[in-house]
């Protein structure tokens, strides 16, 4: 929010709920971030990709970020925090432009470079799609759990 408040010219939606949405409501206010919109819960939130120019995961802590993996697919440039497996899954800046979550500034610096450079971008989008395919395809995530399990269960038999 603190970071659309420094950019007005550029629209913001928050897709989902929670406990803090009143909270980030009151703070978005306050903040005059007229260019916030607070969508709630969409049950189908992923059809709404498309929509975006920039999708903007600024978590302080994430697990492996299935969205992250939506977007890529749905060819959406993705600006992330450096917190949690946000840069993994981004492949460590290859994928998405990286921001510190506790920097503001490194945030706006993050949205404007993409919006400033469309070269990066579709380079960006194009590694993405590539990466979440090949990387976090249902089928090879399905054969190295199989053969981690064929693994550990030899270890169990030898022992």
């Amino acid at each position: 929010l603190h970071a659309m408040a420094l950019r007005p010219d550029v629209t913001c939606l928050i897709v989902g709920d929670g406990e803090l949405r009143t909270e980030l409501e009151q703070l978005a206010r306050t903040l005059g971030c007229a260019n916030v919109r607070f969508m709630g819960a969409q049950p189908d939130a992923a059809r709404l990709m498309p929509l975006f120019d920039v999708f903007c995961l600024p978590s302080v802590w994430e697990g492996l970020g299935v969205v992250l993996l939506e977007a890529m697919l749905q060819n959406v440039p993705i600006v992330g925090s450096r917190a949690g497996a946000i840069p993994e899954v981004l492949d460590h800046g290859r994928c998405g432009i990286l921001f510190d979550p506790a920097s503001v500034e490194s945030l706006v610096d993050a949205i404007d470079a993409l919006r400033s450079d469309p070269a990066r971008r579709q380079s960006l989008i194009a590694a993405g799609r590539e990466h979440a395919a090949s990387t976090y395809a249902v089928r090879r995530m399905g054969d190295e759990t199989c053969g981690l399990y064929r693994e550990l269960c030899g270890q169990v038999a030898r022992a």
